[in-house]
């Protein structure tokens, strides 16, 4: 066989083999949709749970808990056998059905591990204390508790470990990662440009270590959150802070023993045993039933918003980072988020509008635009901001003219500081790479900016008052909406970052809560009593969620092994994405924050 026939024969194979391997993966999509849609019923029949005894309802806990219900119906077939926490929307909705439902007699929490945010924790928390202030009964259960998965338990009626089991208490710890050691061995020089004397978002690319300022406010962050922390487990479980405290600074792990010794438990059963307790309280034949299966079974499906005839009070989500343009699923896009903000504004049967933030910040002038059309709705009708884990920066920036701000006692919030960041990749093309460049340009400045060369000093001038100018804009806005003065607003700001509990002292927030507490006063501030609740941006079935879910099954299961490097991979990647989104000045949280 010659060259010639034996190179087109391979490349034959190649285009044939290329065409069989592209049908065969769409025959597997389509049949992978085809299931995951027939074992969530997509046509909106619903699994009957039928109840005629009294039950315990078994809501299992492991991993993240999301803040709304997962609309792609890939979710349960990527969970696999160990099914998905259900979100913090459906747990509330369960919670609130099984409190009225007279043979549902508790619940028993199975924790297998969670890694969420402490807000998020601490607004489940709070829904189970008031579960059990009507009469039912919560117990948890655990092979062994991780420092999260006590805080959440320690509002138990019961807390059961089992035998062989133990519990991490050994405080918080706040951890940041720094590049600047990866950045000189590639030959990149980060250039920087700041206002704020905290605004610690630009260090892990200039420094190796936390500045003093850095170290001061991450400090004062985490001591506050873990004072609140031991304050209401000491509470729940009639114990003292100090007791606690000394718990945590002589032990890493706590075996079965050793807590009961220090009555952090009330038990230790094995997971037959646990059963056993249960049948106590409820039947026999079903004493145990799985919590998703019974809120599904209770949910009404879910409308359209523009469905919606009766008087309602709006909830607008905005999670992830803020970006100009449509932004990506889970970022907010200010284009497409104003979108929805206009929506709201312009119908007549919202009559307030709750802001549901979970945003670390991003884009100074998307925040800005985001920020003028929250002011356009609140000339009509109230608003009201919700804080969860995060509301800082740029999501401090979009919340702080609305009439109300709540935040959980443990929210991360404030940042008021900005910062610019550009870098001069020449020595890693040049020196590492062996790529050079050259060019011509019709004026002084016609390049930049430039990726090619370090900056010059007029530019450098030029970018620092820009970044003097927006953050300037920043301390208006925020005294404008906080009502105090611009000098006041600045010895708050440049960039500190606070718990919701020092917040609230200081002034930047209103009132210490959850959703629910914000949707209440809505509805005060509205003048409503009876209406409905309107979920913003509705959630959509989209083909390239499902296949972008589909497409990193095995790294999500590969990462899901290990608590540590889910963590950092995490970490890791969201910055590595957000250095592609920082384009123009940015309104950001400090670096990435990882609390264990």
């Amino acid at each position: 066989m010659s060259f010639k026939t034996s190179f087109w024969a391979g490349l034959t194979a190649y285009l044939v083999g290329k065409i069989v391997y592209t049908i065969i993966f769409v025959i597997l999509l389509i049949a992978a949709i085809a299931i995951a849609a027939a074992s969530l019923d997509l046509s909106g029949d619903k699994e009957k749970i039928s109840i005629s005894e009294p039950v315990f309802l078994k809501l299992n806990l492991q991993g993240n808990i999301e803040e709304r219900k997962n609309d792609n119906p890939l979710a349960a077939m990527i969970a696999g056998e160990k099914a998905a926490t259900p979100s913090l929307e459906a747990i509330k909705e369960g919670l609130d059905y099984a409190k009225k439902d007279p043979l549902v007699k508790g619940v028993l929490l199975d924790f297998s591990g969670l890694a969420t945010g402490i807000a998020t924790i601490e607004e489940f928390r709070n829904e189970l204390l008031t579960f059990k202030k009507s009469g039912k009964k919560v117990y948890s259960y655990s092979n062994g508790y991780s420092q999260i998965d006590y805080y959440l338990a320690s509002c138990s009626d019961s807390i059961w470990l089992n035998p062989q089991g133990a519990i991490e208490f050994k405080g918080l710890s706040m951890k940041f990662l720094f590049f600047k050691n990866l950045l000189a061995k590639l030959g990149i020089q980060p250039q920087i440009f700041r206002q704020g004397k905290y605004k610690s978002a630009i260090e892990p690319f200039e420094l190796d270590s936390m500045s003093a300022a850095s170290e001061e406010q991450s400090s004062a962050l985490i001591h506050s959150v873990w004072n609140d922390i031991l304050v209401k487990i000491s509470t729940n479980r009639k114990s003292n802070v100090a007791a606690l405290n000394g718990i945590a600074d002589s032990l890493v792990l706590v075996n079965a023993e050793q807590a009961m010794q220090n009555h952090l438990i009330d038990a230790v059963y094995y997971r037959d045993q646990v059963e056993a307790q249960i049948v106590k309280f409820s039947s026999k034949n079903q004493p145990l039933v799985d919590f998703a299966a019974y809120v599904k079974s209770k949910t009404p499906i879910e409308i359209e918003p523009s469905e919606t005839k009766k008087t309602s009070i709006a909830v607008l989500y905005a999670e992830g980072e803020i970006v100009d343009g449509k932004g990506a699923k889970d970022q907010i896009g200010d284009v497409t988020f104003i979108a929805e903000l206009k929506k709201i504004r312009e119908d007549s049967n919202i009559k307030a509008l709750v802001l549901r933030i979970n945003s670390p910040g991003g884009s100074a002038l998307a925040s800005e635009n985001i920020l003028r059309e929250v002011e356009l709705i609140k000339k009509i009708k109230p608003v009201v901001v919700s804080m969860g884990n995060v509301a800082a920066s740029g999501g401090y920036y979009i919340a702080c003219k609305s009439d109300v701000i709540v935040a959980q006692p443990n929210t991360i919030t404030g940042s008021i500081g900005v910062f610019g960041m550009m870098f001069n990749m020449r020595e890693l093309f040049q020196e590492k790479i062996g790529v050079s460049f050259d060019g011509i340009n019709t004026n002084k400045h016609s390049d930049f900016p430039a990726f090619t060369r370090e900056i010059s000093a007029k530019e450098k001038e030029i970018i620092q008052k820009e970044i003097v100018a927006v953050y300037t804009i920043f301390k208006q806005r925020v005294a404008a909406g906080r009502h105090f003065s611009v000098e006041m607003a600045d010895s708050l700001g440049r960039g500190r970052v606070w718990s919701g509990i020092d917040a609230k002292r200081i002034g930047l927030v209103d009132e210490l809560g959850g959703l629910d507490d914000a949707i209440a006063i809505a509805a005060k501030k509205a003048k409503l009593k009876d209406y409905e609740i309107a979920s913003y941006p509705h959630q959509e079935f989209k083909l390239a969620d499902v296949i972008k879910d589909f497409s990193s099954l095995e790294i999500q299961k590969t990462i899901s092994e290990s608590a540590e490097l889910k963590n950092h991979y995490s970490a890791i990647m969201n910055l590595l994405r957000q250095m592609q989104s920082m384009k123009g000045i940015q309104t950001r949280l400090p670096g990435q924050i990882i609390i264990e």
